[in-house]
């Protein structure tokens, strides 16, 4: 009895914890002092090789200056839309049929876990903005079913997706996506930015993230399983723990 008891408090300690909806800092986000630092600097460069120019005629330093200038002003173009997007994402509700026909398909959810589920969603979203159209595989079987739903309110969703990610995000299932090498990219890629997200070391991992954990802790019969012991960090490969399913491309 007491054996029975210590597993249930185990199970329960170790069920995926709620986590914040948005980053504390977003990953793909630069102080607004470093912009400004590099801008005066490279205003200062540009303003040195345009001198050069008009004094020793030599071209190439300008173009070098102005064309490393405009990558840096593509570059916080680009941040700030992705910011924007994920502010978007941060308000958005989604309808409750979503999560209602995941309860059909697994009845014994609570509306606490439904929840869940739908904060999984959610999480799975800022990872494609932060990812940048890098492709994406879903790591939970539940969460990928309410993105099935949702995709199925055809107008909404491409409206979130223009407004949410900049682009449609296409669901492409593992037969689709290519050899296993392709998946496990991508669940190496959904690894790396939901531990960074979660604050999590992935190399050295203490607990799962929220899209690895929660088929397996809301007992999703067909779900996916993710174990701690897992090569989504290295380089090459998907070995332990790698049960992997439908990804996100743009």
């Amino acid at each position: 009895m007491m054996n029975a008891q210590e597993d249930l408090s185990e199970k329960q300690e170790t069920r995926p914890k709620p986590v914040p909806n948005k980053y504390k800092k977003y990953p793909f986000e630069v102080s607004f002092f470093l912009w400004l630092l590099l801008f005066i600097t490279h205003i200062y460069l540009i303003h040195e090789a345009a001198e050069s120019f008009f004094s020793t005629g030599r071209i190439w330093p300008f173009i070098f200056i102005l064309v490393l200038f405009l990558i840096l002003l593509r570059s916080c173009l680009s941040m700030r839309q992705r910011r924007r997007r994920a502010i978007f994402l941060d308000s958005y509700q989604f309808r409750p049929a979503i999560t209602n026909a995941v309860a059909k398909h697994y009845p014994h959810l609570s509306s606490k876990e439904l929840e869940l589920v739908s904060q999984g969603l959610r999480q799975y979203f800022h990872l494609c903005n932060a990812a940048d159209r890098k492709t994406i595989s879903m790591p939970s079987r539940v969460v990928d079913l309410a993105w099935h739903e949702f995709i199925l309110m055809t107008r909404s969703y491409a409206q979130f997706c223009d407004r949410g990610l900049g682009h449609f995000l296409h669901h492409a299932p593992a037969a689709d996506i290519g050899s296993p090498e392709a998946i496990a990219q991508g669940l190496r890629v959904a690894w790396f930015h939901a531990c960074e997200w979660e604050g999590i070391d992935q190399a050295s991992p203490s607990r799962l993230p929220l899209l690895f954990a929660i088929d397996d802790e809301l007992n999703i019969p067909d779900g996916f399983k993710h174990s701690l012991n897992n090569d989504y960090a290295a380089e090459v490969g998907c070995v332990g723990g790698c049960a992997g399913g439908c990804g996100g491309g743009g």
